[in-house]
């Protein structure tokens, strides 16, 4: 059924017909709503079909401007056409029948949210290109400035910058969007890249390190820094409990727990 109607809709938005519909495919052979699909897997999806003419691609070139340098937009589908909104408006992605002839569809492209991974070594490269994939804003930052990796980030979906462990806050333009993981080669460095981000509050803040590399940051911390700490629920170590040991497998538990964490349920 979704073949038929991509070679329907190839043929009708290839031609001069102006196409500005919506249609509900319900996946049930008994469907009382909608338009039956053949199939019967359950459920239903609708179909935005819209037609596009030369005076849509100021909106088509935003969208692609938006994916590429990874900025958020909002996408609009509706019975007007196409058009994009840079930036973040605050609409809620979804689908707004406003009549029985008029509705919008919004969705967000871009990332809704940002990572900070301080220290540029193994385990942060790892985790860099895992959280590249899951739609963050990836930014590592090291005050290292000859690393390999710092190279190497545009053409694996993130950002490496050269930064003071002191100045990391203004790596963080929104930290309630913001998930941060310090892993740098030093308990000194992880102890002050922790003083620069706890006053944050970021969505998420993980320190890696073994049980008594932590001890001896936290141990570091002043009283009110540690009592901070444990009010924000800073993970330390960070990352789920999998048996990881790899810097692929550490990276991947770190991803999960931020993925739970951007969930909701971690």
């Amino acid at each position: 059924m979704e073949l038929a109607i991509v070679r329907e809709y190839a043929t009708r938005l290839g031609g001069p017909e102006v196409v500005r519909e919506i249609r509900t495919l319900v996946h049930a052979l008994d469907a009382r709503h909608g338009e039956p699909s053949g199939l019967l897997c359950g459920g239903s999806q609708t179909v935005c079909a819209v037609s596009l003419d030369p005076a849509d691609l100021p909106a088509v070139a935003a969208i692609r401007s938006a994916l590429t340098e990874r900025r958020p937009a909002m996408v609009v589908l509706s019975d007007a056409g196409l058009s994009c909104a840079e930036g973040d408006p605050g609409e809620t992605s979804g689908l707004r029948r406003i009549s029985d002839s008029s509705w919008r569809f919004t969705d967000r492209v871009g990332p809704e949210h940002a990572a900070l991974i301080v220290g540029g070594g193994h385990v942060g490269s790892a985790l860099a290109r895992v959280l590249a994939i899951l739609d963050l804003d990836v930014v590592v930052a090291d005050e290292r400035a000859n690393l390999a990796m710092l190279s190497a980030g545009a053409d694996l979906g993130y950002r490496c910058v050269v930064a003071r462990l002191d100045s990391l806050a203004a790596l963080v333009p929104s930290p309630d969007t913001t998930f941060a993981v310090v892993m740098t080669s030093s308990a000194d460095r992880d102890t002050a890249a922790m003083r620069a981000l706890l006053p944050l509050r970021l969505r998420y803040l993980g320190l890696m390190g073994a049980k008594r590399k932590v001890a001896v940051i936290l141990g570091s911390l002043t009283e009110a820094e540690r009592e901070e700490f444990r009010r924000q629920g800073a993970r330390a170590p960070a990352g789920l409990e999998i048996g990881s040991h790899s810097p692929e497998e550490i990276a991947v538990s770190v991803a999960a727990e931020i993925i739970a964490v951007r969930s909701g349920l971690g």
